[in-house]
């Protein structure tokens, strides 16, 4: 080959590589022409969560009623009926899924990790999610019919599960200390869950 044909190689191909620059460059510029800025999306961003948080406060408030109208139902039918044999049932069925407040004699076990000083493995010395399951096994078989772990009432779904430093109890993580509450239901009352 000739130096002139690889010179007209050459120009042809930096031609074709200045096109593909421009063209390159023109559509980033048209990006970011057409993209508003962060400041701006920030903004927008900022004016959902807010909103989102009023429609949830009303969402909370219609729940509430309707939980309240729900449990003005169950009165008037439980009245109607004079059945008190169900309206037992309905008491203890209420009680053991976790949604009355309950107040009776019990324990309270405190759960904290031992101080840095002890020295060998950490794993032996930090609170895990299994031992706070062990703890509240326990309970259970010595017949605490309500429990709660640092003001989580626990149910039959409850589901305990170790999240790092921190546990996690129905979805919300706790650190330590662990606060175990543990009542079996009597008729004299004394702490609350």
């Amino acid at each position: 080959m000739k130096k002139s044909d690889k010179s007209y190689i050459l120009a042809v191909l930096f031609m074709f590589f200045g096109i593909l620059l421009s063209v390159q460059f023109r559509s980033v510029l048209n990006s970011k022409k057409n993209k508003p800025s962060i400041a701006y999306q920030i903004e927008n961003l900022q004016n959902e969560i807010k909103t989102e948080k009023l429609i949830a406060s009303k969402l909370r408030e219609e729940i509430d009623q309707n939980i309240k109208k729900q449990d003005e139902y169950i009165k008037m039918f439980m009245e109607g009926s004079n059945d008190n044999e169900l309206a037992r049932e309905w008491e203890s069925v209420k009680l053991a899924a976790g949604l009355t407040d309950v107040m009776g004699n019990g324990v309270i076990i405190f759960m904290a990790d031992a101080p840095e000083q002890l020295g060998g493995k950490i794993e032996n010395y930090v609170v895990h999610d299994v031992e706070i399951v062990e703890v509240l096994n326990e309970l259970k078989k010595a017949g605490a019919q309500a429990i709660s772990v640092n003001n989580e009432r626990i149910i039959s779904t409850s589901e305990i599960i170790c999240a790092g430093p921190t546990v996690r109890i129905n979805r919300n993580r706790y650190p330590v200390p662990y606060e175990i509450k543990a009542i079996a239901i009597r008729k004299s009352y004394m702490m609350h869950l």
